[in-house]
């Protein structure tokens, strides 16, 4: 027997045959980045612009950082979806150089 092909049923008509059509698609994923470096800021008299004379030096090195996010979609045969992510990093590691100058 064939089934009925209207709206109202989720059979769909293929070049093998009748197949049902799912109601519901879902789609997910995770990432992950993991990194290592270092900066360093310097602090100059004030008004920056006039002076050149530095008074502090901050230096971070041996940072460790990680970073995820999960994400999705689900999608109704009717059109509705609902999608969204999720993230959040954190640094756990490293050192901190503060050297002074001047006064």
């Amino acid at each position: 027997m064939v089934p009925d092909t209207d709206a109202s049923t989720p059979w769909v008509q293929t070049p093998a045959g009748y197949v049902v059509q799912p109601l519901w698609s879902v789609e997910f994923g995770a990432r992950y980045f993991g990194s290592t470096g270092q900066t360093q800021w310097e602090l100059f008299g004030n008004p920056p612009p006039f002076t050149t004379q530095l008074n502090s030096r901050l230096t971070y090195k041996s940072l460790t950082a990680h970073a995820g996010e999960v994400f999705g979609r689900a999608e109704h045969g009717t059109g509705l979806f609902l999608k969204g992510f999720a993230g959040g990093g954190v640094i756990p590691g490293g050192t901190l150089q503060d050297e002074q100058y001047g006064q």
